[in-house]
């Protein structure tokens, strides 16, 4: 997939509140880290489980 096409898949899913999709373009040992909140996650469903929990 070029870049390209992951922005736009990824803006996408994202806007459509889909975190399967979203999800799916991490890969399985992802890290997401955010210093100011103290949050840090490994994993593509912990990271996608959050983006949906923070988005409602």
């Amino acid at each position: 997939m070029n870049s390209d096409t992951f922005v736009h898949e990824w803006a996408n899913a994202y806007n459509d509140q889909d975190f399967h999709r979203f999800g799916e373009l991490y890969t399985d040992d992802t890290t997401y880290e955010c210093g100011p909140f103290g949050l840090a996650f490994i994993g593509r469903a912990p990271f996608a489980r959050q983006t949906m929990i923070s988005t409602k």
